[in-house]
């Protein structure tokens, strides 16, 4: 049995970004791995870069400049009490794919940011350094950047790729081993020439924990396809369904000045 305090911080799966601390593999939702040779290792980043340049390749998305969007964010009754204190729940995102980066602009705050310079959260209140909840930011910012970032990201070097027998829509992915102990594993699905559903683990909350986040239609944005609404439900260990429903819109070019991304002064 999962005590309360288990559940409420592995149920906050939603708000963690997957990919360097997860290991969980639920049997119920997700192919096992396996062992695959290297043969099987080549055919699943084939099979995973064809899929990715057919919605603009990873390379032209590497080198995007700077953009923004509107993002809102939206939680289930259910999961609501995992809100973090965010501002408001709308506003501003900056990316920069190639340099990992990443900054929220809160809509009806518009002094205070969170954000992640690819190293370390930060946040700011009227252009200073602050400090209350930066730990939310850890969490908040990284996640947004890394479902905006789909699918490209899963393309990153060091990452494992298979594709299970009989389903060539699909594919497995696992993220590189640190010390010991295996990354996160996902199942990415595509439709239509697109990404549709991508379930994952979060370790860093719970060997169980499993989340599928599944993708609306995506927006075309510079030859390329870019998110447009992503809603998280938490599978395991407890069932939220669209626990956070995140949506993107307004993909455009933002000009930004130096040190935009780096932490500010105090």
């Amino acid at each position: 049995m999962i005590d309360r305090r288990s559940l409420l911080a592995t149920a906050a799966a939603w708000c963690v970004t997957p990919g360097r601390h997860a290991r969980a593999e639920s049997a119920a939702t997700m192919p096992r791995w396996g062992e695959p040779d290297s043969d099987a290792l080549a055919d699943g980043r084939r099979a995973l870069d064809h899929h990715v340049q057919r919605l603009g390749g990873r390379a032209a998305w590497e080198s995007l400049p700077t953009l923004a969007c509107d993002v809102a964010v939206s939680w289930s009754a259910a999961a609501r009490m995992w809100r973090p204190p965010m501002p408001s729940s709308v506003g501003t995102l900056y990316v920069h794919f190639g340099l990992d980066k990443a900054r929220l602009d809160f809509a009806h705050e518009s002094s205070v940011s969170w954000a992640h310079d690819s190293v370390s959260a930060w946040t700011s209140a009227n252009g200073a350094r602050t400090y209350e909840h930066v730990h939310h930011a850890a969490r908040v910012v990284p996640t947004l950047k890394w479902y905006a970032a789909m699918p490209y990201k899963l393309l990153d070097s060091g990452v494992q790729h298979r594709v299970p027998e009989g389903q060539p829509d699909q594919v497995l992915v696992q993220f590189g081993t640190t010390g010991g102990q295996t990354g996160d594993r996902m199942l990415a699905t595509f439709a239509d020439d697109q990404l549709v559903e991508l379930q994952h683990t979060a370790r860093g909350l719970g060997e169980q924990v499993v989340a599928a986040a599944r993708f609306g239609p995506g927006t075309p944005f510079a030859g390329m396809w870019l998110p447009s609404e992503v809603r998280v439900t938490l599978r395991a260990p407890a069932p939220i369904r669209d626990a956070e429903v995140i949506r993107f819109s307004r993909w455009r070019t933002a000009s930004v000045g130096a040190g935009f991304f780096e932490i500010p002064a105090g």
